[in-house]
């Protein structure tokens, strides 16, 4: 039976409307596989963090030396990022520039971000826990990460580690060289104390002046050859005369 001119007009319209439903559908069914396709492939969590700027290492190394904490190699650790906790993170430590730097979609990556300093709490590396102290301090020689080395009864001993770099000139070329220094902070009745000196300790603690300068006395080599290690056992021997 032929069909009016009204009847085909109305089949016409049902199909294209048809169309439109499924097109629809097929759209949404694709943005969804995408955004689950994101998630499993980026991490809702990396997703998050992933918006540093580009890290580019323009460094001509000399004598086997970097810029980094421990060595070139990036490693896992744990990270909170604007107050959220974010595990098996791929990280390295920039201790020259102070920056933490991430392999957004892991080990393999070979995009490197530095992760913004000011959104950084904390972060765990290289069995080394660290602080962003500028946002807890007014102390004016507080700047950036601390490695939080030891918590006392009474006070906090933190490690800046960083790196000083020259210019060498070999076979006419100029290579950099670095070379890593580090300083030593006292965390004590909510002040920082930067500490430099023999001095420095018994002005903060003048009760146990006479056992300092005797532990000074007693471990003078091994401060003149590992200054780090004299602090980080100084300090373990303080906080056991305090008590």
């Amino acid at each position: 039976m032929p069909f009016t001119k009204k009847e085909l007009l109305t089949a016409v319209t049902a199909l294209l409307f048809l169309v439109t439903i499924q097109n629809l559908r097929s759209q949404t069914n694709s943005e969804t596989s995408l955004y689950k396709w994101y998630d499993e492939s980026i991490g809702k969590e990396n997703s998050e963090i992933n918006n540093g700027q580009l890290y580019l290492n323009y460094y001509k190394t000399a004598n086997n030396t970097h810029s980094y904490l421990n060595s070139e190699t990036f490693e896992k650790g744990s990270l909170v990022y604007q107050n959220q906790t974010f595990d098996d993170a791929v990280l390295n430590y920039d201790i020259f520039k102070d920056n933490l730097l991430l392999k957004p979609n892991g080990i393999n990556d070979r995009r490197l971000v530095v992760l913004i300093p000011q959104k950084i709490q904390s972060f765990t590396f290289a069995g080394k826990s660290f602080v962003n102290l500028s946002s807890n301090s007014n102390a004016d020689f507080i700047k950036g990460f601390y490695e939080e080395n030891f918590i006392g009864d009474n006070f906090t001993f933190y490690i800046k580690h960083f790196k000083e770099m020259r210019d060498v000139t070999s076979e006419g070329k100029i290579y950099n060289d670095f070379k890593i220094k580090n300083s030593f902070v006292i965390a004590f009745k909510n002040k920082f104390y930067a500490i430099d000196s023999k001095r420095n300790l018994t002005d903060i603690f003048p009760e146990a002046k006479t056992k300092i300068e005797d532990y000074y006395l007693s471990n003078d080599k091994i401060e003149a050859s590992n200054k780090t290690q004299f602090m980080e056992s100084l300090m373990r021997y303080l906080n056991a005369i305090l008590k």
